[in-house]
């Protein structure tokens, strides 16, 4: 029967006793219990339920106004019926109990053989060195018949020493050790509890058998949970405090104790590392070495003093040479067929395509990035740096970068190698200038092939230092005798200590062999490896 909230609520008392449900709406919820009592303005249940979960106090009490609607769930006769059916059932259950009590009240009349037993036990216990025993208060429990197995055949057991059959027949029993599986049934068949000493327990049950006792499943599942389903919707509806608990854990503290090797649990041990793998080599690493470690690199022996121990970036080294003994390894160097010529071309390849990658690579000299292709100026001089500063102008040229070449006249008429050379060039299309005024301003690099800025006053410092591109030596003097900063300065051969000024330094491979630097003394080792520039590192 459903009553709509609209209905006077004087209709009800005759619901006193029934079983309802309230409908209160989604903020209070749906309660279910026994109508008590009956009001003009409120409703008071027995047993209620709020949402499905038991109420902390015996009876509810709701308001009129917050009743959405009503449905009766079992009428006063019904739930009469109910209780009349449970209290035969409750009287059936409770014909074990009474004549469990009457076991009881028969146990009763042995406690004074208890008492005796255990004073037997303690005058037994006083002797010095006596074996411990426990109490029994009971006769001992027959195992069951499942305890032994699925052979049916009984099986032999040991035989109780003399000491210990005195002492089964004074009424104590010796200490032995209880299987696990025999504690595992003691504890569902709830026996007395054993304690030790002088306050009683249970009486040992053999165990033998190969299987352990199984429970019935059907008879586990039926067992009630009203351990799981008691809590209070008061106790569930309590927030928990995580900040609170939060700022009782020491993050420090824990993270030390770890690092220290300590554990937080004295019983926890802490696992052995595995066994670490055998590293793996690179192709450059010997096998036969032990660790793999390869042999020391030929390293390169000079007959001069050292000012400057330069290393590659793998961390060769590579001593630096004097000026006099460079000039012997290219004068060595010629004789054997390295003209200079050809000494400046292999530089001006090799330094080009260095040149090409500090100005972006890829990247800038492609097919159709035609707009903003780099743009350098070669200022070349007479000698040995003015021919390899136009192998390099020559060789840049034909990678598609807008080169510019200044040469002055006057040294364009007093050597005719470096008019041989500039010719070559011309064949590019690209200028050749003789004033610093006609060189563009909108720079990536500006190459210094000639020594001829001598003074901070110079034409062409003046013009490199008002430049905001940056300077790159070719075989740079030891001194800088214009005060010039230069990004890097380039050297072939071995290096000479050069000044502080000029940069970062970079050694060139110019194609001399060791025959060469054996002529002259020199035990040499290439530095250069798979490439054909190396930065050098000062060392010292």
């Amino acid at each position: 029967t459903v009553h709509s909230k609209f209905q006077s609520i004087y209709s009800m008392g005759e619901f006193i006793g029934a079983q309802l449900q309230l409908d209160c709406g989604p903020l209070l919820g749906t309660f279910v219990g026994t109508v008590v009592d009956v009001s003009n303005e409120k409703v008071t249940l027995r047993d209620a339920s709020r949402n499905g979960l038991p109420s902390d106090t015996s009876e509810v009490t709701l308001h009129r106004s917050s009743i959405v609607s009503i449905v009766m769930l079992q009428s006063k006769d019904a739930l009469a019926a109910a209780a009349t059916t449970s209290a035969s059932t409750e009287t059936a259950k409770q014909q074990p109990k009474k004549q469990q009590l009457t076991a009881t009240s028969a146990s009763a009349t042995s406690a004074a053989a208890i008492a005796k037993q255990q004073r037997t036990a303690e005058k037994l216990m006083s002797i010095p060195n006596a074996t411990p025993a426990y109490i029994c208060s009971s006769p001992p429990v027959k195992a069951p018949s499942h305890f032994s197995g699925s052979n049916k055949k009984k099986q032999q057991q040991p035989k109780d020493s003399p000491m210990q059959q005195q002492q089964q027949q004074r009424g104590v029993t010796p200490t032995r050790k209880t299987p696990i599986g025999e504690q595992q049934y003691r504890q569902q068949q709830d026996t007395s509890a054993s304690v030790p000493g002088n306050n009683g327990g249970s009486a040992f049950v053999p165990y033998r058998g190969s299987k352990l006792p199984q429970q019935n499943a059907s008879a586990q599942k039926q067992q009630p949970r009203h351990n799981a389903f008691s809590m209070s919707a008061g106790d569930m509806m309590d927030d928990f405090d995580f900040e609170g608990n939060l700022a009782l854990f020491d993050k420090q503290a824990f993270y030390a104790m770890v690092d220290s090797g300590q554990t937080p649990e004295p019983d926890l041990v802490r696992t052995a590392q595995p066994p670490q793998p055998e590293p793996k080599l690179r192709p450059d690493q010997s096998v036969l070495l032990p660790g793999g470690a390869a042999p020391a690199a030929p390293s390169i022996q000079v007959p001069c003093k050292v000012d400057c121990q330069f290393a590659t970036d793998v961390g060769l080294p590579v001593p630096s040479v004097t000026e006099e003994l460079r000039v012997a390894v290219l004068s060595a160097a010629d004789k054997a067929g390295l003209t200079a010529a050809r000494l400046a071309e292999a530089f001006g390849r090799s330094a080009s395509e260095f040149l090409v990658q500090q100005m972006g690579g890829a990247s800038r000299l492609q097919p159709g990035n035609q707009h903003q292709l780099p743009q350098v100026a070669v200022l070349v001089g007479p000698g040995r740096r003015g021919l390899m500063g136009l192998s390099m102008a020559r060789h840049l040229a034909n990678k598609e970068v807008r080169v510019h070449v200044y040469c002055s006249e006057r040294e364009l008429a007093a050597s005719s190698e470096l008019a041989q050379e500039v010719q070559l060039f011309r064949t590019t299309g690209c200028p050749v200038v003789h004033s610093c005024r006609d060189l563009p301003w909108l720079l990536d690099y500006i190459v210094l092939a000639t020594s001829e800025p001598d003074s901070p006053e110079h034409t062409l410092a003046l013009w490199c230092r008002s430049n905001r591109a940056p300077v790159v030596g070719v075989c740079p003097q030891q001194r800088n005798p214009a005060r010039l900063e230069c990004k890097i300065n380039l050297q072939y051969c071995l290096p000479v200590p050069v000044d502080a000024g000029y940069g970062s330094t970079y050694l060139v491979d110019a194609g001399i062999t060791k025959h060469v630097y054996r002529q002259v003394g020199i035990l040499y080792a290439s530095p250069f490896g798979h490439r054909s520039v190396v930065q050098l590192h000062a060392a010292n």
